[in-house]
């Protein structure tokens, strides 16, 4: 730096930057002199690396979304056999009509047969009820219901 003549260092020599501090050779960039980062109110600029590749894949990859998949279909095999296993339970006592036994409501309901048909002999009236509606637990047998039942 020019000294001036009474030994007190002299101004800066320009460095040809508008007020904004990008100089108008570098299309916009701020360049740091001497290798120091340059401060320019919040952000801070310096000799910065490279910025790491994107990747390109954010999502899941191939084999996430295979097994993820995999999941689901021994999830809807599982699913779907409960449901034909429930259904033979449910046909076999609509067939039988044994009194000695009958399927939990949540069999009925698994089956896909969620009405039951309710026949008063003194009235020779049928009715279907929706057995979802009724505040009983699942692991209650169908015939269990037959109690609560008043003809009216």
């Amino acid at each position: 730096m020019p000294k001036q003549p009474d030994g007190t260092p002299g101004k800066k020599p320009p460095d040809h930057r508008s007020r904004s501090g990008r100089s108008g050779s570098h299309n916009g960039e701020v360049m740091a002199s001497r290798g120091e980062p340059r401060s320019i109110g919040w952000l801070r600029v310096g000799w910065a690396t490279m910025p790491e590749q994107p990747d390109r894949n954010r999502g899941p990859r191939v084999a996430e979304l295979m097994q993820k998949r995999a999941a689901e279909e021994v999830a809807q095999k599982a699913e779907r056999t409960a449901q034909e296993a429930a259904l033979r339970v449910v046909e076999r006592w609509n067939a039988e009509r044994s009194l000695l036994w009958s399927p939990t409501i949540r069999c009925a309901i698994v089956a896909g047969t969620p009405w039951l048909d309710v026949y008063c002999p003194g009235r020779r009236a049928s009715r279907a009820i929706d057995i979802r509606a009724l505040d009983r637990h699942p692991l209650a047998s169908v015939s269990s219901l037959v109690i609560g039942f008043r003809c009216s």
